[in-house]
Order: C-alpha cells, then sequence, then structure tokens
C-alpha cells in the first residue's frame, strides 16, 4: 500500500487527465484510478474478477440469509461477481455470526466488521479474501493478532479502517509492507 501525500495525488490525476483519463475495462463509475498510479493488487483482482461468474440466484439469496444473523451482504451491484458486507447488527453480531461469512470469503470486495464483537481467534480461522478492496475493523475490540490475521487474508485491500482497535506499530509495518 502506497501513502502518498496531497500534492503527489494531484499530479497523478494532471497526468491521468491530460492523458485522455481513460477509465478502466469494467472499472465501477468513480472507482477509477490513473493509469500511473494502478496497484498490481488492482490488476490482478481485475484478471481475477473475469473469471468469476455473476452471482447466482442462490448466491444471493444465500447471503441474504445473514440478515439473521445480524449480516448484510449484497451483491456490490446488478450482474456482479461480489459482495459488500456489513455489519448493521453492531454488537450482537459476534464470531459465531460471522463464520457464516467463511462460504462466501472469496466473493467479498467490501467487508465491515465494525462495531461488530469479533475476536482475534475468529479471525485466525477467516478463509482467504482475495477480493476485498475495501476493510472496516473499526471499533472493534481487535488487538494486533486478529487484525494482522485478517490483513493477511486481504492482501489486496486498498482501504483499511483500524479507527478505535487495540491496533499498535505492529499493525502499521505489516501495512506499509502490503
Amino acid at each position: 500500500m502506497l501513502f502518498r501525500s496531497a500534492a503527489e495525488q494531484v499530479d497523478i490525476f494532471r497526468t491521468w487527465i491530460k492523458d485522455g483519463a481513460v477509465m478502466p475495462a469494467g472499472g465501477p463509475a468513480g472507482a477509477a484510478a490513473p493509469a500511473s498510479a494502478s496497484a498490481p493488487a488492482r490488476d490482478a483482482r481485475e484478471r481475477g474478477a473475469s473469471d468469476l461468474p455473476a452471482l447466482s440466484a442462490d448466491e444471493i439469496a444465500q447471503a441474504a440469509g445473514l440478515r439473521d444473523r445480524g449480516i448484510n451482504a449484497s451483491p456490490v451491484s446488478q450482474g456482479s461477481a461480489w459482495f459488500t458486507v456489513s455489519m448493521p447488527g453492531g454488537r450482537n453480531v459476534g464470531d459465531a455470526d460471522v463464520s457464516a461469512l467463511f462460504p462466501i470469503a472469496a466473493r467479498i470486495q467490501e467487508l465491515s466488521l465494525a462495531r461488530s464483537s469479533v475476536t482475534d481467534a475468529e479471525m485466525m480461522q477467516f478463509p482467504p479474501m482475495p477480493g476485498v478492496l475495501s476493510l472496516r475493523v473499526d471499533n472493534t475490540k481487535l488487538t494486533d493478532t486478529g487484525i494482522i490475521a485478517v490483513l493477511s487474508r486481504t492482501l489486496n485491500a486498498e482501504t483499511v479502517n483500524l479507527v478505535s482497535t487495540g491496533a499498535s506499530d505492529g499493525v502499521f509495518a505489516m501495512l506499509n509492507k502490503l
């Protein structure tokens, strides 16, 4: 993950616009990045997305069943191969509930565990989630152990929210490596 100054970001966008501001094929509106700033992770994810069929009606129905557990899992868009997942159930959503996400883990693009009661132990059990671009663990009781575990399963994450967690410098060292 690269951290750029505001001036660098503006320069990247100026160059992108000067070069024709071409939207990446298949990218959602508003999510385009300048060609000069595209990360290998984004390129790999876009290649992988072409290999994934759109979510089936059965997969969408199965994900909708998670609402009873306080989890909202819905397609990113119509015809998408990806889910966006959030925890409107808040603190009532714990490890047993979150484990119900395991079958769709490879199809999650946005994952918000914010305000849930997940533990470090459950994060150690999570399967790989290579499509996750946005990860929120803010306002959880996760420590470095759980945060690093979930980060190691979401290596393509472009945004990570750690506000009000037990994250220490160890987590930020891992983020710097990503």
